[in-house]
């Protein structure tokens, strides 16, 4: 159905009784028409109103119609545009081609047929204004994201940038038009892939997705750190380009490099430094600890250092200590003797000390210990020196034994010293760091004629990564505990809960989770250890799918079905790692034997793992051969369908 509300149309014809028939029979049929009996009055009207159709004779006395069109065209005005004329000869035809007319009237006037001209190029108007309409609105949309967006044809070249993208490039858009990213991008983090190379895997639909970090450059000029994303633009099937969608990184980039420094600056520190949550679960240790104390980091983080409790304190000796750090919020310092993971005992000098938010609660608590067991080894000693000289009779050995007394008193003094040197060296550089830090930040909000958008900007992503962070914590927090009622639980929760623990890493290293449910399992027991079980299993598929990427670039897949079968709820857990050799199949789940190097494995996970499932499900876990053609590992958890709670 064709419309002519809203469309103007200018008649141009010399004979005025044509062009007042013309005209007046169009405004009866609804459009909006002009009139004019020169070529140059029609210039005029064209230059003074928005005409969408020209109907123009072929000649006029002082400019004839496709002298009038080609003016019209230099003027940057396109209208629709039909010829009336009573001439035939092909010259005009031929002209009318080369100026690109859309139809030609031909006298004498038929009614009917110019009414069918001009209601089809009426819709093709409309149509074209609301082609420019959504147009418009799509470049509205796309300016107010807050990423850059860049839209590739399948040649990778540049054909649209949204205004993010021109301010984060520092260029227009007629600069960019054609040039690829390449002549911008320096990527980081992509195993060796240039930009080209990632977008061609987009483009040929080798990926859907692709996505990495790098740097923008101008004429070898740094621009800015960013983290994009490059996905098809697809139809019906057919690859049309690309969509490449780029996030400023650089104030993230930089934060990243300070925390890696002060990350390190915790890691190396030679004292033991442990950090838990306003619970005392274990969050972090530093290698320091793991020398002192024997125990891996995985070993302890989610229990409370109760595991390296002795019982040479006593209740009350730890009740005040909390009361003081938990309660009071003070700093408790002290000595604190303490259990290897070997069983042997040894000393601490212990600082404890709670961590504040901006407002003043405790969320973490942090301790810093320094080994002393030398130092009160000499104590003890001193102590049976002391009975010695009391009981001693010889004048001699009292003689001796105040000259052993002064030598241990010089090396206690020595060791006092090492130490306050120790603390005070490695509590001042952390600290000096952190006020750098603060006023840094304080300086960069007050700096006048601060981009006030950007800061929101940064701020904005920067509590996003922390409410992933906290969302960690929080299931950490909750992930072992100890004494836990049963309760009944639905195992797809349960995994969607670790996969989102592990995303990180499985994003990282290219490695998709993937859950088929073939019935709704519900399980009754306690659903900490079953937690703890799968998500072991899981880390140890992830693990085994990066040690195969070293050696082959795969794409990383990690299968769990679930199922009922036989009156036992059954969920398996398929990968396409490294796979488990048949002689090490058989020793799995004895304890203290791993497949992994020492400082990744100490063979008691698939052990403890068997032992929470025996125990709390009367459950049972099985490691099988994967079928002919696959690859990886198989581990099948097997539990009766009616385990009462």
């Amino acid at each position: 159905m064709f419309r002519v509300k809203g469309i103007n149309i200018l008649c141009m014809e010399d004979d005025s009784l044509v062009l007042s028939s013309v005209a007046r029979h169009l405004r009866k049929r609804g459009y909006d028409t002009f009139e004019a009996n020169s070529g140059s009055e029609a210039q005029r009207i064209l230059k003074e109103r928005p005409i969408d159709i020209l109907i123009a004779d072929i000649r006029m006395p002082d400019m004839g119609a496709f002298e009038l069109i080609s003016r019209v065209r230099a003027m940057g005005l396109r209208p629709k545009i039909l010829i009336l004329t009573a001439y035939e000869e092909s010259d005009y035809f031929i002209e009318a081609i080369r100026s690109k007319v859309d139809g030609f009237i031909l006298k004498p006037l038929n009614f009917a047929a110019m009414d069918m001209h001009v209601d089809a190029l009426s819709n093709e108007v409309y149509h074209e204004r609301e082609l420019k309409e959504v147009s418009l609105q799509r470049d509205r949309v796309l300016d107010s994201i807050k990423e850059g967006v860049l839209c590739l044809n399948t040649k990778g070249q540049i054909t649209y940038a949204n205004s993010q993208a021109l301010k984060l490039l520092g260029s227009s858009l007629e600069e960019l038009y054609g040039k690829t990213p390449q002549h911008y991008f320096t990527l980081e983090n992509t195993e060796g892939k240039g930009m080209g190379e990632l977008l061609e895997r987009v483009l040929c639909g080798e990926s859907t997705l692709q996505e990495g970090s790098g740097t923008l450059h101008k004429k070898e000029r740094f621009l800015a750190h960013v983290e994009f994303t490059l996905s098809p633009i697809v139809d019906k099937g057919r690859i049309l380009g690309a969509v490449a969608a780029l996030r400023d990184a650089t104030f993230k980039h930089e934060k990243e490099k300070e925390l890696k420094l002060l990350s390190l600056l915790v890691e190396q520190s030679p004292g033991n430094i442990l950090l838990t949550d306003i619970d005392g679960k274990i969050l972090y240790v530093n290698r320091g600890f793991e020398e002192l104390t024997g125990f891996d980091k995985e070993e302890v983080v989610g229990f409370t250092p109760r595991i390296l409790k002795s019982q040479y304190h006593s209740m009350e000796f730890y009740q005040q200590m909390w009361k003081m750090v938990k309660e009071e919020g003070r700093v408790w310092i002290g000595e604190v003797k303490n259990h290897r993971k070997n069983g042997e005992d040894y000393w601490v000098y212990l600082t404890i000390y709670p961590i504040k938010d901006e407002k003043g609660n405790i969320t973490h608590f942090a301790g810093i210990g320094k080994d002393i067991t030398d130092k009160k080894a000499y104590e003890e000693y001193q102590r049976e020196c002391e009975v010695k000289i009391e009981s001693a009779v010889l004048a001699e050995t009292a003689k001796n034994l105040e000259r052993d007394r002064i030598l241990f008193e010089k090396r206690r003094l020595e060791d006092m010293g090492n130490l306050l040197k120790d603390i005070s060296h490695h509590w001042r550089q952390p600290l000096t760091a952190i006020s750098i830090l603060v006023q840094n930040l304080k300086e960069f909000k007050e700096h006048e004629g601060f981009d006030e958008e950007e800061f929101a900007s940064t701020v904005e992503k920067v509590l996003s990564q922390v409410e992933v962070m906290s969302k960690s914590l929080d299931g950490f927090r909750n992930f072992f505990k100890s004494h836990e009622a049963p309760v009944c639980f639905r195992v797809k929760k349960i995994i969607e809960e670790i996969s989102f623990m592990l995303l990180g890493e499985m994003q990282t290293h290219q490695i998709t989770l993937e859950i088929h449910e073939e019935s709704p399992l519900e399980l009754c027991g306690p659903s900490a250890g079953f937690k703890q079980v799968l998500l072991s299993l899981i880390k140890n598929s992830v693990e085994s799918i990066i040690k195969r990427r070293e050696q082959k670039k795969i794409k990383g897949k990690i299968s769990l079905h679930l199922r009922q079968e036989g009156g036992q709820s059954l969920i398996q857990i398929h990968d396409n790692g490294i796979g488990i050799k048949e002689e090490e199949r058989a020793k799995l789940f004895d304890p203290y034997f791993s497949t992994k190097t020492e400082k990744h494995g100490r063979g008691m996970g698939l052990y403890i793992g068997r032992s929470i499932l025996r125990q709390g499900f009367e459950g049972e876990i099985l490691c099988e051969s994967p079928k002919e053609g696959e690859e990886g590992a198989i581990f099948t958890i097997k539990i009766p369908a009616d385990f009462p709670l």
